[in-house]
C-alpha cells in the first residue's frame, strides 16, 4: 500500500502493515477495525499521528491498555474511540486529564470494570454519547456517575427498573436514550424514571415486552419527547397510545411496529388529537414481518388518504403525514 502524502492524509482506512508505516502528521481518520494491531503499531500511531480525531479499533483484542493510554494522551484531538468487542478492556487507561472524547463505542467490552466506569465518568468531562450494550459487567451503581447527552444499552441484560432510577436521576442531560431489548428487567415501573428526564427527547424501548399501556401513561407524562420507537412491545393498547399522542405534545414519530394490539380507532383519534398542531406527526404500525405496506396519510382536515408504496421509499416520505402501514 503506497504511503499517502501528509497534505492529503486525513482519512485512512488501514492493515497493521500500514500502520506501522504510517508516517501522516495530518491523518486525523483511523479504522483499523478487526486488524490484530500490536501494541508496538498503536505506540507509533500516538507518535506520528497527533492530529488524529476519530480512531475505531473494534476487535483489536491484541492492544493493551497501555499503549490506548499513549494514544489517548499524545492524540489532544481525539473525539471519537470506538473500543467496540475488546474483552479484556477494562477502562483505566482512561485516568489522563484534559480528554476531549465526545463519543465513545465500548459495545461487547465484558472485561468494562466499575473502577473504568468511574475513569470515564471524572475524565471525559465533554463526552455527550456512550454505548454499553452487552457490557454485562456494570450494573446499575457503577453508572450513578454518568451524566451523558446519548446512553445506548441496547441489549444490556443488566438493566432493570432498579437501574435506571439512579441513571435518570443523575442523567440530567440525557437528551437520547436506547433500551431496546433489554426485556428482562424493564417493566412499566422503569417508565416513571425515564419521564423524570426532562430534557429527553428521543427513547427506544423496542422488543422490551414487559411494558403495558400503564408504563405508556407514565411516560406520557414527560409531556416533551420527540421520538419514540417502541417496535415489537405487544401489550401495548390503544388506550397507552392515546395517551402519548395527546400529552406529548411535541412527538414526530410514534414507531409501533409490530404493536398488535393497537387498531384503526385508535389511529383515527391520533388524527383528530394533531390535527391542530402546527408539526407532522409520523405513526407507524404493522406486522413486522411485512414486507409491503399501505402508506396512510394525515391531511390538514384530519381526513385520510392511501396510496400504496415501497419501503424504500420511506425516507423521502416520512413527513408526509400521521400514517401506519396494515
Amino acid at each position: 500500500m503506497p504511503r499517502p502524502t501528509a497534505q492529503v492524509a486525513t482519512k485512512i482506512v488501514m492493515d497493521e502493515e500500514a500502520v506501522a508505516r504510517s508516517r501522516c502528521p495530518n491523518l486525523e481518520y483511523l479504522d483499523a477495525s478487526g486488524v490484530q494491531l500490536s501494541n508496538a503499531s498503536v505506540l507509533q500511531l500516538a507518535n506520528r499521528c497527533p492530529k488524529l480525531k476519530t480512531v475505531l479499533l473494534k476487535d483489536c483484542c491484541d492492544v493493551r491498555e497501555k499503549s490506548l493510554r499513549r494514544l489517548l494522551r499524545r492524540c489532544k484531538c481525539l473525539e471519537h474511540v470506538d473500543l467496540a468487542d475488546m474483552y479484556q478492556f477494562t477502562g483505566e487507561c482512561f485516568n489522563i486529564d484534559g480528554l476531549g472524547l465526545r463519543r465513545l463505542v465500548l459495545r461487547g467490552c465484558s472485561g468494562l470494570t466499575p473502577r473504568g466506569i468511574s475513569r470515564i465518568a471524572t475524565k471525559c468531562s465533554s463526552l455527550t454519547e456512550l454505548v454499553l450494550y452487552d457490557c454485562y459487567t456494570i450494573a446499575d451503581h457503577d453508572l450513578q456517575s454518568i451524566c451523558q447527552e446519548s446512553l445506548d444499552l441496547n441489549s444490556n441484560g443488566s438493566v432493570d427498573d432498579a437501574a435506571l432510577a439512579p441513571i435518570c436521576t443523575g442523567c440530567t442531560k440525557l437528551r437520547f436514550l436506547n433500551l431496546s431489548n433489554c426485556d428482562k428487567g424493564i417493566t412499566d415501573e422503569a417508565m416513571r424514571h425515564v419521564a423524570k428526564c426532562r430534557e429527553l427527547r428521543e427513547l427506544k424501548i423496542n422488543y422490551v415486552v414487559k411494558i403495558t399501556d400503564a408504563g405508556m401513561h407514565n411516560l406520557a407524562c414527560h409531556g416533551l419527547l420527540q421520538s419514540l420507537e417502541a417496535r415489537g412491545c405487544t401489550l401495548l393498547d390503544n388506550p397507552g397510545v392515546l395517551a402519548m399522542v395527546e400529552l406529548c405534545r411535541d412527538l414526530r414519530l410514534l414507531d409501533l411496529s409490530g404493536c398488535e394490539l393497537v387498531s384503526t380507532p385508535a389511529m383515527e383519534s391520533s388524527a383528530a388529537i394533531v390535527a391542530e398542531r402546527p408539526h407532522v406527526l409520523t405513526v407507524i404500525v404493522g406486522d413486522l414481518e411485512d414486507e409491503d405496506y399501505w402508506d396512510r396519510e394525515l391531511d390538514g382536515a384530519g381526513d385520510y388518504d392511501y396510496d400504496y408504496w415501497d419501503p424504500s421509499d420511506y425516507e423521502e416520505r416520512v413527513t408526509a403525514g400521521v400514517r401506519f402501514p396494515l
